[in-house]
């Protein structure tokens, strides 16, 4: 059966979209179990870490726009670093709709072949201190 007239005052853009609820299964990342679930602030603090520990173009179950390219500064002078890795966290980060911006970037050389990043990441529940170690 086909309609015989058309609905033209339903308005389907993307502003009409409701936001998906943030409810999600909680992993525990040293026992790698799932234990429960997690919402709102944990469940960004969560997805930021599997986001931020997640080589982007790695694995056939996640699309490209997860994940992150920070595997590409292996090697790279700690200058071209610096200014890199803020680009490659906020492009990894900013795919999310609950996170808003990134800011405070700061990263600290701790060895040789390892440094630590920190920054806030402002979401729509508030803003979360967030610090990564990398091994280059």
């Amino acid at each position: 059966m086909i309609p015989e007239t058309l609905n033209n005052e339903i308005d389907i853009g993307p502003e009409n979209y409701e936001t998906y609820p943030s409810l999600t299964y909680r992993f525990d990342f040293v026992n790698k179990r799932i234990i429960g679930k997690v919402d709102d602030k944990d469940a960004v603090l969560q997805f930021i870490k599997k986001v931020l520990d997640t080589d982007k173009y790695a694995y056939v179950i996640y699309d490209w726009y997860y994940g992150n390219e920070l595997i590409g500064l292996v090697a790279m002078s700690y200058e071209y670093v610096i200014v890199e890795a803020s680009r490659i966290v906020e492009e990894a980060l900013l795919v999310d709709e609950r996170i808003k911006s990134i800011s405070n970037f700061s990263v600290k050389k701790l060895s040789a072949d390892s440094m630590e990043m920190s920054f806030l990441v402002h979401t729509i529940y508030g803003t979360l201190p967030y610090t990564l170690e990398v091994s280059t």
